[in-house]
């Protein structure tokens, strides 16, 4: 992914906000990590939910982290209505029951496998690519394609 101009994240994080009512899932069109939007705010990289958490229900209250409500952190929401700080513990019920536990040390969700399968055998993408939007190395990505790695689907 090409790298933004300066302040472009952020215009865009603000246009957003003000113009798209509802879930910001998948919006996000600027650097990500681990399917999370990023954003420099005064010199400092930040997590475009932790920043819109911040601006809408204050700091960061100690011990406490993002909870997306939605259930679609994973796919880089950062709705204002979607966001509240919670405990660590509230984190875990929230992805339990939503269903986006991860089993054992997977970094990646079973919906994130396909969609790296449907993205390369779509073309236009690289292995490496993928793997750096996803935070995994590009021979994650080949084990994912070649069904080394979440078998259970086509």
């Amino acid at each position: 992914m090409p790298r933004a101009a300066t302040g472009e994240p952020l215009a865009y994080l603000l246009a957003v906000l003000t113009t798209m009512p509802g879930c910001t899932a998948g919006r996000w069109p600027h650097y990500k990590r681990n399917g999370y939007g990023w954003l420099r705010i005064d010199g400092r990289h930040v997590a475009a939910h932790v920043a819109v958490c911040t601006w809408y229900h204050g700091p960061r209250p100690e011990g406490q982290q993002v909870r997306h409500l939605c259930g679609l952190g994973h796919l880089g929401c950062f709705s204002p209505g979607c966001l509240t700080w919670g405990t660590a513990k509230d984190n875990a019920a929230d992805r339990v029951e939503h269903g986006n536990q991860p089993s054992g040390n997977a970094k990646l969700r079973l919906e994130q496998a396909v969609e790296i399968r449907r993205r390369y055998a779509a073309g236009g993408v690289t292995q490496q690519a993928l793997g750096a939007e996803y935070g995994v190395s590009k021979y994650i990505v080949w084990a994912i394609v070649h069904n080394h790695y979440w078998k259970e689907q086509p």
